[in-house]
């Protein structure tokens, strides 16, 4: 193994490296000289909505300890506002101009210190989002996108797909969960079920005797009652006396199975926050015949087959327990660190939205991606305004000294307590890369 040691002026040389680096990042997505390939479709353009996708390929030729240092904190602030980094960029390289000096970086960190967050319309954070999208396919499809982020709202999901012809969006109201559709069912429930006036009954187990439901059975009959079952599996004999009876019309019982899968671990605890229910489990000695149905809320319910999944509508029954929910998770997903956990609680929370669009775009298979992507950077930064209030962009463009050029691709408005993170993680890592003294570089 062979070590090399840079010190003093090779670490000066390096630091300004970091810093060319940075500017050469900016100034070509200013030029437009960024773009990816995407064959049929041709090149399309990067804007800064890609800014961590580009700063990924542009800082290969920087030392590794500085590198690490920018792109860390890069991907942070992607993760919650990517419209962020380029002041978190700017801001950098202005303290790492000259030698770091703590009246330079005060005029920063200074700068929201009697400032608060403003409320305002979302038209008014798509129109301030529109200038970023100036690539042709996203300028082509930017009217149904608008139109997909106004029907979803701050508590709403967007799912993009190309599948079918035209472009066109649906909406669903209501959280979403994955049960499988008893085996007995699938000639009666072939296509998408709807119910209103529904009660939701869970239990944690299998239901192996027709004599467990009795007392559910007798209630839904005597009160016309649609029930939405679900459980960890049915016996032959259950099964078939629920098909039996639905197909009768004597009862509307669907029978739904939990999915068990590590992802969906959780699944029991959220459908029964939703539905307002504490489900039956062999663990609390339980049983469904100690339920009042009489007290259960009512729910309009939608159930897909040909994809496994319930749809609980929201109201006003529920709206305030999904909101609670969904609160409560936004809280373990900014605390959690390991990977795996981060993405099962995300999709926990996006099961909770109040109002899922699905939109179709009539595109290529190598455009849905980056469609995808744009539309992902306007639902984030109309989520984080609504979260946080907004933060008029001028002056703060001003003091980061970014040019005209890039203020044209760069939204008016931004996220408030993203853009006090952005600033405070140019402070800290200006001060950290300036305080390196010694470089150490390993090689085999």
């Amino acid at each position: 193994m062979k070590n090399n040691v840079l010190t003093k002026r090779e670490v000066e040389k390096q630091k300004t490296l970091l810093h060319r680096s940075i500017r050469k990042v900016i100034e070509g997505i200013d030029s437009q000289h960024f773009s990816v390939f995407l064959g049929d479709s041709g090149f399309h353009l990067l804007g800064y909505q890609d800014i961590f996708r580009v700063l990924l390929l542009s800082l290969d030729d920087c030392e590794r300890a500085y590198k690490n240092v920018v792109l860390n904190s890069a991907n942070r602030l992607n993760s919650s506002c990517s419209f962020v980094i380029p002041i978190y960029l700017n801001i950098l390289a202005r303290l790492l101009e000259k030698e770091y000096c703590n009246e330079k970086e005060k005029l920063f960190t200074d700068y929201l210190t009697n400032k608060t967050p403003q409320r305002c319309a979302s038209a008014t954070i798509i129109d301030a989002w529109r200038p970023t999208a100036y690539d042709k396919t996203t300028h082509d499809n930017f009217t149904l996108m608008r139109s997909a982020a106004e029907a979803a709202g701050s508590l709403g999901s967007i799912s993009i797909s190309n599948h079918g012809s035209g472009n066109y969006l649906e909406v669903d109201d209501g959280c979403n969960f994955e049960l499988q559709l008893d085996s007995f069912f699938d000639d009666i429930v072939a296509s998408k079920l709807s119910l209103r006036n529904c009660i939701v009954v869970v239990y944690e187990g299998s239901i192996i005797e027709v004599s467990q439901l009795h007392h559910l059975l007798h209630y839904a009959y005597e009160n016309k009652q649609n029930v939405i079952l679900a459980a960890t599996g049915y016996s032959e004999d259950v099964s078939n006396t629920l098909a039996v009876n639905w197909i009768s019309g004597k009862l509307r019982v669907l029978p739904l199975i939990i999915n068990q899968e590590l992802e969906n671990l959780n699944q029991v605890h959220d459908i029964c926050e939703v539905a307002n229910i504490i489900p039956v489990s062999i663990a609390s000695g339980a049983t469904i015949s100690n339920i009042d149905f009489n007290k259960l809320y009512q729910h309009s319910v939608t159930y897909r087959p040909l994809s496994s999944k319930l749809t609980i509508r929201s109201s006003k029954l529920n709206i305030s327990n999904i909101q609670r929910l969904r609160a409560s998770l936004q809280k373990k997903l900014e605390k959690e660190k390991v990977e795996d956990v981060v993405n099962i609680l995300k999709k926990r929370l996006s099961k909770m939205s109040v109002r899922c669009v699905k939109v179709n775009i009539d595109c290529d298979d190598e455009e849905i991606g980056i469609i995808q992507d744009r539309t992902l950077s306007l639902f984030q930064l109309l989520g984080r305004c609504a979260s946080q209030g907004i933060l008029e962009a001028d002056d703060l463009y001003d003091l980061c000294s970014i040019s005209k050029e890039s203020r044209k691709r760069l939204p008016a408005v931004l996220p408030f307590s993203d853009v006090n993170n952005a600033i405070r993680r140019a402070a800290a890592d200006a001060k950290a890369i300036d305080s390196i003294r010694t470089i150490i570089k390993m090689e085999d």
